[in-house]
């Protein structure tokens, strides 16, 4: 995700460290929450991937609840098990 010198000023607060999320005319959204997460990020590589929200199940089924579905999480977790984990310590 594209984070510019304009998302992190805008977590900025009166209050706080830093606000969670932008606010007034703007919307929060991925690059926000993005800027959000790499304050606490320090030096180690990481990744934010928006998936989370995107599919709601109208009904429970066999994968999860009613609700937000989580679309995308098993795809990801198959992603990081075949390419980037170690068979040896599973």
């Amino acid at each position: 995700m594209p984070i510019g010198q304009r998302h992190r000023e805008d977590l900025r607060s009166d209050i706080a460290d830093l606000k969670q999320c932008a606010t007034g005319t703007r919307l929060p959204d991925a690059c926000h929450a993005a800027a959000f997460l790499r304050e606490f990020a320090g030096d180690i590589p990481w990744a934010h991937c928006d998936i989370a929200g995107v599919a709601q199940r109208a009904e429970p089924a066999a994968l999860g609840p009613r609700g937000p579905s989580g679309f995308g999480v098993r795809l990801l977790d198959a992603l990081v098990a075949q390419f980037f984990e170690d068979p040896e310590r599973h």
